[in-house]
């Protein structure tokens, strides 16, 4: 009898197994789990699960000839289909929802865990982030400094010389000049012997016979008039002995 309950001549048998699936439109059926579906007379020697590739009647891996690709009895080749509906196929759909048989192109996570995001790590190693700021050397906020070294310490002078010291003690600027009597830097006046300054070297004082610098006399006084006097006198023998011996 075949799964509706009719009665077949044994030589129906040879229906089973031929790669047909005999499932009632052209008389018998056997597309049911008594006959194997359509895989072999079985009723008790199942072994497996129903629809899986274990499944088998007889020790025969087979889910009958009703069964589709999938090894489900009268299934409709679904259950194993991979994403591009194929049976058995070898494509699989990676988490960015493409759909194919080369795991090298599949989509990997970028830094934010984003399935086929773009973000990426900068050089400071922030996600996403723009590296390091301009005018900055690295990732700690150091510049260079004038000798080109990152987070140095060398800073430019005031005469523009890199680590330098600056104007020297005694100077002015950073020509070399110093300060003249006037207090201006370079300038060319000088202090003469009688304190005065200027760039005027006609007009310095000179010393007196004494040898006494700027020395000035007032010729209306009694004592310059003495003084001349005394000197006159002293002077006397060389133009005429016998005043020089009165006077």
């Amino acid at each position: 009898m075949d799964c509706e309950g009719n009665c077949y001549p044994s030589v129906y048998l040879t229906f089973l197994n031929n790669g047909f699936c005999d499932e009632g439109t052209y008389g018998i059926d056997f597309s049911c789990e008594a006959w194997g579906y359509d895989g072999a007379i079985c009723s008790s020697n199942w072994t497996g699960d129903l629809g899986e590739a274990s499944y088998s009647c007889n020790e025969s891996p087979t889910g009958g000839d009703c069964a589709d690709e999938c090894n489900v009895p009268n299934g409709n080749n679904t259950s194993c289909a991979d994403c591009l509906d194929i049976p058995n196929g070898p494509n699989s759909e990676d988490n960015c929802g493409v759909c194919d048989s080369d795991p090298s192109n599949d989509c990997v996570q970028d830094c934010f865990q984003v399935w086929g995001g773009e973000a990426e790590l900068d050089e400071c190693g922030v996600c996403g982030g723009s590296g390091i700021p301009a005018g900055d050397c690295d990732c700690n906020g150091n510049i260079l400094d004038c000798n080109s070294v990152c987070g140095g310490a060398s800073l430019l002078d005031e005469c523009g010389i890199c680590g330098g010291n600056g104007i020297p003690d005694g100077e002015c600027d950073c020509e070399g000049n110093s300060l003249d009597c006037n207090g201006e830097c370079g300038g060319n006046a000088t202090l003469d012997n009688c304190g005065v300054c200027d760039s005027d070297p006609a007009n310095d004082c000179t010393p007196d016979c004494n040898g006494d610098w700027g020395v000035r006399y007032n010729i209306a006084s009694p004592d310059f008039r003495l003084a001349a006097e005394a000197y006159r006198i002293s002077l006397a023998h060389l133009f005429d002995p016998l005043l020089a011996v009165s006077t």
